[in-house]
């Protein structure tokens, strides 16, 4: 079952979407106003971080796309298609431009940025490798958490969006290196995709 909601709110439609809300000026779903406040910015961020780059089974921090490579490494094997092994090593290489992007949505040029980036990482890992046997030290970082939201009202909103001003652009470089890897994809292996 597909998701539910506009096209244009997933996959590389949606990268497009996300990129031009952050450079918009005008129209609803621009970043100035619905996330119009430091605050509501940094929350926004940490969000996309979290649920863009922290998966639930891989700690590379590639939106999936380095087990996405293994996947074809095996499928290149099974199926007896090297050129899907070439993909894989695509794959590889646009899961570094996610693994920037993360670094893109909470620069180290922002100090608080990059604090909340090592709790969500440090949270993430924490879950991970030791789960609820890990619930106080999960319960610290939540606060830590809380209190990178809390100091978020500090700081300058428009300072906070020029250190993310590159992101557009780096959703735009993995929509269409993803883009180019699918189509690859579907000629490999004879699926018409539109």
């Amino acid at each position: 079952k597909p998701p539910k909601g506009s096209a244009s709110n997933f996959g590389h439609e949606g990268y497009t979407r996300l990129a031009a809300d952050i450079r918009s000026t005008k129209g609803k779903t621009r970043w100035d106003r619905t996330l119009p406040t430091a605050r509501d910015l940094m929350s926004g961020l940490m969000t996309a971080y979290k649920h863009g780059l922290l998966s639930w089974k891989d700690t590379t921090e590639t939106a999936d796309r380095a087990r996405f490579a293994t996947f074809l490494d095996t499928a290149a094997t099974v199926l007896e298609a090297p050129a899907l092994g070439e993909v894989a090593d695509e794959y590889r290489e646009i899961g570094a431009l996610w693994t920037e992007l993360g670094t893109m949505l909470l620069p180290d040029a922002v100090p608080l940025c990059a604090r909340a980036r090592k709790t969500l990482r440090t949270r993430h890992r924490t879950f991970k490798d030791r789960g609820r046997e890990a619930r106080d030290d999960l319960r610290a970082l939540d606060a830590r958490y809380a209190e990178v939201l809390a100091e978020a009202a500090g700081l300058d909103r428009q300072v906070l969006a020029e250190a993310i001003a590159p992101v557009p652009d780096q959703l735009e470089r993995i929509r269409d290196r993803e883009a180019a890897a699918l189509r690859r994809i579907a000629t490999i292996v004879d699926l018409d995709v539109g």
